[in-house]
């Protein structure tokens, strides 16, 4: 497929990355320094609730420490139109779960699927408040809206023939999966190009498929994944969403260990002092762009590597573009046949991967597309009113 006749699939997937936040998010101009401090405030109070539950006594029990939660923070009257609004809603919906009112919490989390920075992790408080079960309906809604994890790889194989394969003979699951080295591999190193040419929305991207790599993660894990919450409120500071930014740091401050807790608390008073900087123009560079797609064949994401190649072939050249694209194209077709072996019907990323043309057809979405987050908001409704 050519560099030209291949551009429409390919721009509506990279065009869409590189307008996500800008069309998930208005971009506020100032934000006063009262609602700054006020937000500041307010997500350390509910860093101390989510303290008091870790501190809960089994002999007390979860549920009860979990009401008198409830109940402080429903006093403090948190409305969604405060900074970090959406996420607050999320957090009042997870003491709702634990104290068992579990109806009240799905129509909460219900109202929160067109929110990109909180929908994956309402989904996944709806898998918990189903009883998680690999057959679970949530699971294909999850794939939707986040592609890249493990998971949703259940959800492929479960639409597919191929769930019984013996995983371990085959490829690593295209993904972004959670390592603790900084290998060549490493998607943080595609979010770092991303930052140096000044492509803050592509990096904000990248990390957070990073952090929604896995979902069902324990506390000591979630700890870990708190800094990349200051990279992607980072990203959005300065690409000027103040309501994303928000979001991500008032999870860093609730869940995160005392150092990016510090960390988070230092960007809202930078920004409470200095104010939004000037967006950074983009400044797209060919060695850059090509190491970018070379990282994203190593985590075997090749349809990744080649939309981008196709979407700035005028900066890496057209003729380069289209040799690595031919390359990358070779490459990913054997690694479907070593992943999905003899199987008759394949899915991958909810796409139908069967056929040779299948599988040069497919993409690697973004999480949270907007069409996306409508369907899932659907199917959530749908559950709900049948008691799922």
């Amino acid at each position: 497929m050519s560099i030209t006749g291949a551009r429409s699939a390919a721009d509506v997937v990279v065009i869409v990355i590189a307008t996500f936040l800008c069309t998930a998010h208005a971009v506020a101009e100032n934000v006063s320094r009262d609602a700054l401090a006020t937000f500041e405030k307010n997500a350390l109070a509910v860093r101390e609730l989510e303290a008091s539950l870790l501190r809960s006594d089994y002999r007390e029990g979860l549920a009860k420490r979990a009401a008198q939660c409830l109940e402080q923070l429903e006093a403090m009257r948190l409305g969604k139109d405060e900074l970090g609004g959406d996420f607050f809603a999320y957090y009042h919906a997870r003491l709702l779960s634990l104290t068992g009112e579990k109806r009240r919490a799905d129509l909460l989390l219900l109202s929160l699927l067109d929110k990109p920075d909180i929908a994956p992790d309402a989904i996944e408080q709806l898998l918990l408040n189903e009883g998680y079960s690999g057959v679970s309906p949530y699971l294909s809604i999850l794939r939707d809206i986040v592609p890249l994890t493990r998971d949703a790889r259940i959800a492929d194989a479960m639409e597919g023939d191929w769930l019984g394969l013996p995983w371990k003979h085959q490829p690593d699951v295209p993904d972004f999966p959670l390592e603790r080295g900084d290998g060549p591999g490493y998607p943080e190193q595609i979010a770092r190009i991303f930052e140096q040419m000044g492509m803050y929305d592509m990096a904000s991207v990248t990390y957070r498929e990073i952090i929604w790599h896995r979902f069902m993660i324990d506390v000591f894990q979630t700890c870990l994944l708190c800094p990349r919450y200051v990279k992607v409120a980072t990203a959005e500071y300065r690409c000027g969403n103040v309501n994303s930014m928000a979001n991500w740091l008032a999870k860093a401050i609730v869940f995160g260990m005392d150092d990016a807790k510090s960390e988070a608390i230092q960007l809202i008073r930078m920004m409470a002092e200095s104010g939004l900087p000037p967006r950074p123009k983009p400044v797209p560079n060919a060695g850059m762009l090509k190491e970018i797609a070379e990282l994203y064949c190593e985590r075997n994401m090749h349809p990744r590597a080649w939309e981008l190649l196709q979407k700035y072939a005028g900066i890496v050249g057209a003729e380069e573009a289209q040799r690595l694209e031919d390359q990358y194209r070779k490459q990913w077709l054997v690694l479907m046949v070593d992943y999905f072996g003899d199987s008759k019907k394949c899915v991958l990323f909810g796409q139908d991967a069967t056929t040779t043309e299948d599988r040069l057809r497919i993409t690697v979405p973004p999480p949270c597309r907007k069409e996306a987050l409508a369907e899932a908001a659907r199917k959530v409704k749908e559950l709900i009113k049948q008691g799922q």
